[in-house]
């Protein structure tokens, strides 16, 4: 059973339950920083100060934020299905999981959804299933370009989460980019822009939701501070010999140029700044030129460049590797005691490999 079709036979049946519940629907979509803005909205979400106010939280998890994905979320599910007969099992199940929720008492009173943009109507078919309350797009970039071409067409997209919330409801906007101005134009909601970028970003529009939701801001502040990063997102391990910056799960234009900033603020006046980045994927028509300006600034931000795949000889790297089986097996020589090393790549190029050679090397922390 392949995903067009999984996806055809959830989406009703999540539908149904959504129609029977009715719970409050928070829905982050954005080029950047969706998993990073979900994972703050639900930490504060589920302080219990808020459990009293809001109710029960369900939010993604696993990156199951696709046509697939997000039905899987609203039914309750945590992990992706995989495999021929799981799905079936599954799709034989889904009616009568489907109609217990429909009926149950303990369903939660808040989604927090991260939806994603990988193809035209992806964005407006998550809204018309789960009418967003409350809207979030975190930033408009450069990602998908093959299917969108454009950063207008990647807008016209995301914008379809706006476009959804009511009247009633609102819409929050990372600032700072080209797009923000059409979107505000497209929202019947009130509309709440907030500065920033990665965690910073993230929490001001997690503060901005408790505030709207009447969260004292004593538990929203001591919530935020329990938060962990998701793994391959910007998590720091400090080992005895030198510091690893995981930011391997996926890469565009935009979040290497944050891991970049990372980088060059992380690492102190002496360490060495080691910057291990894969080729970006789905950049279209543009890809050779966003791999040049990735390449200028990697070399702004860091003293060793590492690239891994085809198109990552457009950085000028240093050291280049055809896959990240080769180049994890080389970074351990590569790295000095005391270097700073950023990992970075899109997710076809498995980077966690990188990771894990490196954390198994010596031991450490994470932080």
């Amino acid at each position: 059973m392949n995903d067009r079709v999984l996806a055809a036979w959830l989406y009703p049946w999540a539908r149904l339950v959504v129609l029977a519940q009715r719970p409050y629907i928070m829905s982050v979509t954005g080029s950047v920083g969706k998993t990073t803005t979900t994972g703050m909205i639900a930490t504060v979400l589920s302080h219990p100060t808020a459990i009293r106010l809001v109710g029960k939280v369900q939010s993604t998890t696993a990156n199951m934020n696709n046509d697939v994905g997000v039905p899987l979320t609203i039914l309750l599910f945590d992990r992706w299905i995989s495999g021929n007969w799981k799905r079936m099992r599954t799709a034989f199940i889904l009616p009568f999981r489907a109609i217990r929720l429909a009926l149950t008492r303990g369903y939660p009173g808040v989604l927090v959804l991260e939806v994603a943009a990988g193809s035209y109507g992806h964005v407006s078919r998550a809204a018309r299933l789960a009418p967003p309350d409350i809207g979030v797009v975190t930033t408009i970039g450069p990602a998908h370009l093959d299917q969108f071409e454009t950063l207008a067409g990647v807008a016209r997209e995301k914008g379809a989460l706006v476009r959804a919330v009511p009247g009633e409801g609102l819409v929050i906007l990372g600032d700072g980019h080209e797009q923000v101005g059409y979107l505000e134009q497209q929202a019947k909601a009130r509309v709440i822009r907030i500065a920033g970028r990665g965690e910073e970003l993230a929490s001001g529009v997690a503060r901005a939701i408790a505030e709207h939701r009447g969260i004292p801001r004593e538990a929203t502040l001591a919530a935020l501070a329990t938060y962990k990063p998701v793994a391959g997102r910007l998590k720091r391990f400090e080992l005895e010999r030198f510091i690893v910056l995981d930011d391997s799960y996926n890469a565009s234009p935009l979040s290497m140029k944050l891991g970049l900033d990372t980088l060059r603020e992380t690492a102190s006046g002496t360490a060495r700044r080691v910057a291990v980045l894969s080729q970006m994927n789905e950049l279209g028509r543009e890809s050779a030129r966003y791999h040049r300006e990735i390449g200028e600034y990697a070399h702004e931000c860091a003293d060793v460049v590492v690239g891994v795949g085809e198109l990552a000889r457009l950085y000028s790297p240093h050291y280049w590797f055809r896959d990240s089986k080769e180049c994890a097996r080389s970074m351990v020589e590569l790295v000095n005691d005391s270097d700073c090393v950023l990992v970075k790549g899109s997710f076809s190029f498995k980077m966690q490999r990188v990771v894990k050679c490196l954390l198994e090397s010596c031991p450490g922390r994470e932080v």
